[in-house]
């Protein structure tokens, strides 16, 4: 037998064994196939069944919702019923100075006033920047000019009575 002989019956035998491996590959990846078909269908079967589950428990879950739901408005509409007690605050100098701080342009009484009516600095400030503060009463805007300008006056006087001493 010469080389070439030798060498073709090599490669005859190595074919051979590499498609007989290549054949049991694919005999694998078949299988593995069907096993994944027959566990799809297995899950489909369970995840209809799940589905069904799921659909009762939705509209199970969608009934008690409605009556959570329901109970709410029945307990807003007695709340609606029911009469509303408003707090207001009683007026005091703090909040008369962080108004004026806020809205430096208006006068004691009408910040005073307009407080007395709100009961809330945060109200007031509101009606300030939406240029609400001109509700203010005008007979009392003139009294409550003239008593501006009085405690004015008596601010300087004390003041001017403070530096004589």
């Amino acid at each position: 037998m010469d080389n070439s002989t030798i060498i073709l019956i090599v490669f005859l035998v190595l074919t051979f064994f590499y498609t007989k491996k290549q054949n049991q590959l694919r005999q694998k990846e078949q299988t593995t196939v069907l096993k994944g078909v027959a566990k799809y269908h297995e899950e489909t079967e369970i995840t209809t069944i799940d589905m069904e589950e799921e659909e009762k428990k939705d509209e199970e879950l969608a009934k008690k919702e409605e009556e959570e739901e329901d109970r709410k408005e029945a307990d807003l509409q007695e709340r609606l019923h029911k009469p509303v007690v408003e707090v207001k605050r009683k007026v005091t100098v703090d909040m008369i100075e962080i108004v004026q701080t806020l809205a430096p342009n208006l006068d004691v009484k009408q910040i005073e006033y307009s407080l007395s009516q709100t009961g809330s600095i945060e109200q007031t400030v509101n009606d300030f920047l939406s240029g609400k503060m001109d509700s203010f009463p005008s007979s009392e805007s003139e009294s409550v000019k003239d008593e501006s300008v009085k405690q004015e006056s008596e601010q300087e006087t004390d003041n001017s009575n403070s530096e004589d001493e």
